[in-house]
């Protein structure tokens, strides 16, 4: 027995609780990762079931702007309008391949009034500047234009960009 004493000192049932502390977290941020991953999987499911679609006109998939739903995310869609180039904005911190940059978002007005924002892709920062030396513009006129659904990224209050 004298053998096994030392596990009775104050400093053995110190580690002991930490070890024990150490453990209970170990299992509940394990619950947490596999939720994460049951997420992951969801958007993924998302992505396989839409993104093989043929383009279907927006009217047939979202008849109102109200009714999207999460699961059409991904869905494409084939939308005719034109560019309101005077609202035309540029999200800044998109990186791209490593290198920073902007999301070239320009709205579509559509026949019926509706407004989609379209992101036309990606363009670096400047040579001299942290803004695009160049945006390419538009098509001027009516255009049809094939895009996926996605819901507009949430606004973060108290944040305000110029």
């Amino acid at each position: 027995m004298s053998r096994w004493r030392f596990v009775l000192n104050r400093r053995w049932a110190g580690y002991l609780a930490v070890a024990v502390v150490f453990a209970i977290a170990c299992v509940l941020l394990s619950h947490w990762q596999f939720a994460r991953r049951d997420e992951a999987l969801a958007e993924i499911a998302k992505v396989e079931d839409n993104w093989d679609r043929a383009p279907q006109p927006v009217d047939q998939v979202l008849a109102d702007t109200s009714a999207y739903v999460d699961t059409q995310k991904w869905t494409p869609v084939t939308m005719t309008g034109t560019y309101l180039v005077d609202e035309q904005l540029l999200a800044r911190n998109r990186p791209f391949n490593g290198q920073p940059g902007f999301e070239v978002l320009t709205p579509l007005r559509l026949d019926d009034g509706r407004v989609f924002v379209v992101d036309r892709g990606w363009v670096p920062i400047g040579n001299s500047q942290d803004s695009p030396d160049s945006v390419p513009a538009p098509p001027a006129g009516v255009v049809t234009v094939t895009a996926r659904l996605k819901a507009g990224e949430p606004e973060l209050p108290g944040r305000s960009a110029p």
